[in-house]
């Protein structure tokens, strides 16, 4: 292979190396932008910095820097920032560097526009009385020549399309708004921050010719007259043919390009507020708005209209399946309804008959149980009343003993006609008395009692945690219930002859009273356990097999529960009641 063909390809790329020419357009809306001292310096340096390649400038008004960017023709431009907010819209163009400039040193407060009429108009002629006059303005698209004035009125509350009774273009460069403001073609004229500055100046214009209308006051670090706030400098910007290389190169020669009086390029600032101008003027890429219609909207927006009505369609056929499943539902629950309370109908019935049915049975209960629990005070009574037949058949007897022995008997018959009583209730179904009651101090009393009725055995009362414990129940009841414990207690220790000690506890813990009656001893049969509670035939020589049975069932009434374990040596009985 002859070793010249490889140079073959090096030497086309590098004739189209030398060949390229890059195309950078200027907007020129002053007359003499391409004259301006940054953009001047700008392509010399691009000339400069990017050989061999050619740099080629050209100055545009704004119908024309659109048309060659969107012909292509162009690779950067320099522009008002109004021009490339749209141009970025439109023709996906991007910004490189912002401008800052001598006047107004913040990129993204770098531009206004100022409202300006004859000198010889009096000095009190403000922003209001422009309402239906007349205005110039370079361009219906400029930026600081209109679009920034007419924000301005926006802001202020007017409407900008009615504020003026005509608006009089005068074409690019803008200087030609002053020479038709001075030939009476308007009233009044709009321009840009610092035009007057600039001509006044290069002395194209005198400097008492033109009277601003209401300048803002201004900081030590702005140098122009301006009617309005600040938006972004001039921007330069990359259209999207430009290669990404290019762009790289080209940035880093703005940004290492030194200040030119004052003038320099800077990273670009967020153009959001220049966005919302623009869309409250309804202009540039916002013009859509001023023009809506159904046909117009629908052409912009039928992907979005097509994919709102598919799911509104999956919606409403959602809630139509949803609404069918309901109502399914809702008559399989409204049958399910029907049968549970059928079956809880038949459920009230069959329990009202079982409750019917137990009442005989407890009646048949009840009357056995009279007679175990009424032989306690009635025998305290016979005894009593043998007694006092002694004492009587005595010579001398104490007045004071046979009035205690009465008061006994009367104690016991009150005592029976309560136990009486409260089997009837039981018997009928009737509420007990339940009242609050201090176990500390009813407890004593019973074992008492247990004493009086012929106890034999020591009865040792233990409280934890000496607390006072108060339960709701119905003394009475309680009595019968805790006596029976302390029997079958007494009848145990008896039979397996074990220590003749009883022990009571009352404690209370967690929302729960407990009474406890121990005694040593042990339960015969684990039978024992699972058939304490319910009726059966007594081992006791004169027990009816009622006792516990009843008892359970008494303190179930109260929201508590008995029951009996064996623990090591013991037998524990425990009464477990909500304490108050």
């Amino acid at each position: 292979m002859n070793i010249k063909l490889l140079f073959i390809p090096l030497l086309l790329f590098s004739s189209q190396l030398y060949a390229e020419t890059i195309h950078l357009g200027i907007l020129n809306t002053s007359g003499n932008e391409a004259e301006n001292v940054l953009y001047a310096e700008t392509a010399s340096v691009l000339k400069d910095k990017l050989k061999p390649r050619n740099v080629e400038v050209s100055t545009y008004d704004l119908p024309g820097l659109e048309k060659a960017i969107a012909t292509g023709k162009l690779d950067f431009f320099i522009s008002n920032p109004g021009f490339y907010v749209s141009s970025r819209q439109k023709l996906d163009t991007t910004a490189l560097a912002s401008q800052s400039n001598q006047f107004f040193r913040r990129p993204d407060r770098a531009l206004g526009s100022v409202f300006v009429v004859p000198q010889q108009n009096g000095n009190n002629f403000s922003l209001r009385d422009l309402k239906g006059k007349s205005v110039c303005a370079v361009a219906p698209n400029a930026y600081g020549g209109l679009y920034i004035a007419l924000g301005e009125l926006n802001r202020r509350g007017f409407d900008p399309d009615k504020f003026f009774s005509s608006i009089h273009y005068s074409g690019y460069p803008m200087p030609k708004v002053l020479e038709d403001l001075k030939a009476g073609k308007c009233e009044a004229a709009i321009v840009r921050t610092c035009l007057l500055e600039e001509l006044s100046s290069s002395g194209q214009i005198k400097g008492n010719e033109f009277r601003v209308i209401e300048p803002r006051e201004t900081s030590s670090k702005e140098h122009c007259v301006r009617s309005t706030g600040l938006y972004p400098g001039w921007v330069f910007a990359a259209t999207k043919n430009t290669s990404e290389t290019l762009r790289k190169e080209t940035t880093k020669v703005l940004f290492s390009l030194p200040a030119v009086q004052g003038n320099e390029w800077s990273v670009p600032r967020n153009f959001a507020e220049l966005d919302n101008l623009y869309k409250n003027l309804k202009v540039g890429h916002y013009e859509y708005l001023r023009n809506w219609d159904w046909k117009e909207f629908i052409r912009n927006y039928w992907s979005f209209i097509l994919i709102v009505f598919i799911v509104m369609i999956a919606v409403f056929l959602h809630n139509l399946i949803l609404k069918r499943q309901v109502e399914r539902r809702t008559e399989r629950l409204r049958q399910t309804m029907k049968e549970k309370l059928a079956e809880h109908q038949a459920a009230v019935s069959a329990n009202r008959h079982l409750h019917d049915m137990e009442k005989i049975n407890l009646v048949g209960m009840l009357s056995s149980m009279i007679a175990h629990e009424l032989r306690q005070p009635l025998t305290v009574i016979r005894n009593y009343s043998e007694g006092l037949r002694d004492i009587l058949h005595s010579p001398d007897y104490d007045e004071k003993v046979l009035e205690e022995a009465l008061k006994v008997i009367d104690e016991q018959s009150i005592r029976a006609s309560s136990i009486i009583e409260h089997m009837r209730g039981l018997i009928k179904g009737k509420e007990s008395k339940v009242r609050e009651v201090n176990l500390n101090s009813l407890v004593p009393s019973i074992i008492e009692t247990y004493r009086e009725l012929g106890g034999k055995y020591e009865v040792n009362i233990v409280t934890l945690n000496n607390a006072s414990v108060s339960v709701r129940i119905d003394p009475t009841q309680f009595e019968i219930v805790l006596l029976n414990l302390l029997n079958n207690a007494s009848e145990a220790i008896t039979q397996q002859e074990t220590k003749p000690v009883i022990s009571v506890g009352i404690s209370c813990e967690n929302g729960e009273a407990a009474v406890t009656v121990a005694n040593e001893g042990f339960l015969e049969h684990k039978e024992s356990f699972n058939n304490l509670f319910a009726v059966k035939n007594s081992t006791k020589a004169n027990g009816l097999g009622l006792g516990l049975a009843i008892a359970a069932r008494v303190v179930e009434r109260w929201g508590g529960q008995l029951s009996i374990r064996q623990q090591n040596k013991e037998v524990i009985a425990c009464i477990l009641l909500p304490s108050l």
